[in-house]
This record gives C-alpha cells, structure tokens and sequence, in this order.
C-alpha cells in the first residue's frame, strides 16, 4: 500500500541528517562535543573518541555514550532498537554521531573479502578435482561483492537517515580525498569505495559539508578552529583549476554561509541555523 505523506510537522522540520568531511585531525571527532546533549557517539574507529573528548570538557561522560558494534549485524541490531525507542516517544539522545562512513566502508570491505575467501576455498576444493585450482585466487572479489558492499553501506545510512526523522541532530564524518573517481566534477569528495553508494550520499544526508579550514596552529602559535562549508565556491586554485568541492545546503544555511562565510564546526551552531533558530 502506498503511504501518504500529510503535512510536514516541527519534528519533521528539526530532524538533521548532515555529512561533515575532510582531512585527518581535521576536527570532526572533537566537533562532537559540540552537538546538542544527549549526544551518542557510534565509534567506527580504532582510536578512542574519548581521549579527544576528554581534553575538551572534564565533564564529557555527563553528555556523551560510546557504543562500538562487534559487526555489521550487531550494528544493524542496535540501531533497529534504537529507532523502536523513538517511535515510542522515547528520546535518550538529541545528537547522534556516526565516526564514520570512511571507516564503516572499510569495516565491511573486510567483511566481504572474508566472505569471499570462504566461498572461493570451497570452490576451490571442487577445482582441485579437474586439476582448475592453481589458477583461482582465494582473495579475488567478484563485481557483485561491490554492489554488497554498497548494500551494506546503505542500510547503515539509511538507518541513520531514519534516525533524523525523529526531529534530532544525526551527523556522520568521512575523511576528504582529492579527484574521486566516482565524481570527476569535483576535485575534493568523501573518501570512499566504488561507484554505486557515493552516488547515493545526496539523497540520503540534508547537508553535506567539507571542512575547508582544519584545526591547526598558525605560526604565531595562535589555535585555529575548523570551519566547514556547504557552498562550492569554486574559485581557481594556482594551476588554474576549480577548487571544487562535494556540497549540499538547505537554503538557511546556503544563505548564513554566502553573508557570513563558512561557519564553525560547531553542530550546535549548524542545526540553529538549518531550524531557522538563528537569524541570518
């Protein structure tokens, strides 16, 4: 049966689903401390997100949980429950930040080369019989274990996406890379495999934004704090090429951005100026 979608109420209007990329220690991670409490942070990394947390505010256990998921299905558990607790009016975190897709994507990389290991060493075993098994490679993914990989990756953001609908602050983060192969329009994108799940990223995140200036020291020993944007500005670089960028904003933002520059990475910030709470 088709589903009518009536008219859009306040949580539909609150409900962020945002995309932060770029370098490394860029501060994405240490901008999660900035969302709007309770703040979940799913870990997808090898670093602990709670030693940078932890040298920012002495009270970050107050505000933030950590989860980390044995595998894909435990993730896809957890999350599933957790969108059954919203749907019962419940609501245990305003922000919820997912560290991020560039790590989910090679998490469940691995997940189908094992895969794919198993079902060629079984196969290889029927080889051995007609004398074929010196020529198959163990290792060697097939064209469809990309379109499984793609899967994987879009029933997490999905959920995610499904998250926001419940009128709170979902942003997850990606490391940039220069010149993606799945979108040659752009010389800086997210950071991830194959073709067919980059270009779903429009439809599934409101707002995507590159952190165009990291946390750095200058060199008068002075703290800059990273800035992102969601507006390509397009602008040549020395060798004559655009600086082009991925990017989405709703028009608040694109609005704040184009009067006030790129604003801080700070999610508290963005999401009063997606909701139209700060006055441009």
């Amino acid at each position: 049966m088709p589903k009518f979608l009536g008219k859009l109420s306040e949580t539909d209007k609150a409900g962020i689903c945002l995309l932060a990329y770029g370098p490394t220690s860029a501060g994405k991670t240490a901008s999660f401390i900035t969302g709007i409490p309770k703040i979940l942070c799913i870990n997808k990394e090898s670093k602990d997100p709670r030693l940078v947390h932890s040298t920012l505010k002495s009270d970050y256990s107050d505000i933030v949980d950590y989860v980390e998921f044995d595998d894909f299905w435990d993730e896809m558990e957890y999350l599933n429950n957790l969108i059954l607790k919203y749907e019962k009016g419940e609501r245990p975190y305003q922000t919820i930040a997912h560290d991020g897709l560039t790590f989910s994507m090679h998490s469940y990389k691995r997940t189908v080369e094992d895969a794919r290991f198993i079902a060629n060493s079984l196969l290889k075993k029927e080889t051995e019989k007609i004398g074929l098994h010196n020529i198959l490679d163990l290792g060697k993914k097939e064209w469809a274990d990309w379109n499984t990989l793609a899967g994987l990756m879009a029933r997490e953001t999905v959920l995610l996406n499904k998250l926001s609908k419940f009128g709170i602050l979902v942003v997850s983060t990606a490391i940039s890379m220069e010149y993606p192969r799945y979108n040659k329009a752009v010389s800086i994108a997210p950071a991830l495999l194959g073709k067919e799940f980059p270009q779903l990223i429009h439809g599934l995140f409101d707002s995507i934004g590159y952190v165009c200036q990291p946390f750095h020291i200058n060199e008068k020993r002075e703290i800059i704090v990273p800035k992102i944007s969601f507006v390509n500005t397009s602008s040549e670089s020395d060798f004559g090429q655009a600086n082009t960028y991925l990017c989405r904003a709703n028009g608040l933002l694109m609005e704040a951005e184009i009067k006030y520059g790129p604003p801080k990475l700070d999610l508290t910030l963005l999401a009063k100026i997606i909701r139209g709470e700060f006055k441009v």
